[in-house]
């Protein structure tokens, strides 16, 4: 997850390509729903007999805690963004900020990874390994698929969101 966010803070500061954009969006919300789901199975579920109630409810949290996120943050950027931080240095600034913070998330865990004692290949986990292979690759796949479609149906929506520096 922090090289993701590591990599869109990067893109922000050099020049984001909206054209390539909404499939690493995809991609990383792919891969944090499934981190997310990773903590969310029958051992650590409170509902008991009722995994749909408990489904329901850590996703209406989810959502609370994102509204609840973007009315603190959408007026403290628009406080932020006033003056000699508006327009395109400010995006540098706070991508640089949140580039540096992520850094030394990936390097902390990346850390904590290289102790980690790494599994045996057996037959089963070599068949889970390549399952992930080929649904990442169908995943890939899916999204090239659709922004070359969405490149021949709406060129010129595509062609109006590619220019560096526009936001």
């Amino acid at each position: 997850m922090a090289l993701s966010i590591f990599y869109l803070a990067l893109e922000n500061i050099i020049g984001a390509n909206l054209r390539r954009r909404w499939i690493l969006a995809a991609l990383s919300g792919l891969f944090f729903g499934f981190n997310f789901a990773a903590g969310y199975n029958e051992q650590v579920q409170f509902s008991g007999s009722y995994p749909l109630v408990s489904f329901l409810s850590f996703n209406i949290g989810i959502i609370i805690g994102q509204l609840m996120a973007l009315c603190i943050f959408v007026p403290a950027l628009a406080l932020l963004f006033r003056g000699a931080m508006s327009g395109r240095m400010g995006v540098i600034v706070l991508s640089a900020i949140i580039a540096h913070t992520a850094w030394h998330w990936m390097i902390d865990r990346g850390e904590i990874l290289w102790q980690a004692p790494w599994p045996q290949l057996t037959g089963p986990g070599l068949m889970v390994l390549a399952r992930w292979v080929i649904a990442l690759g169908f995943a890939v796949g899916a999204a090239a698929f659709l922004s070359k479609w969405l490149d021949r149906r709406h060129p010129a929506l595509i062609e109006s969101n590619t220019v560096p520096g526009q936001y």
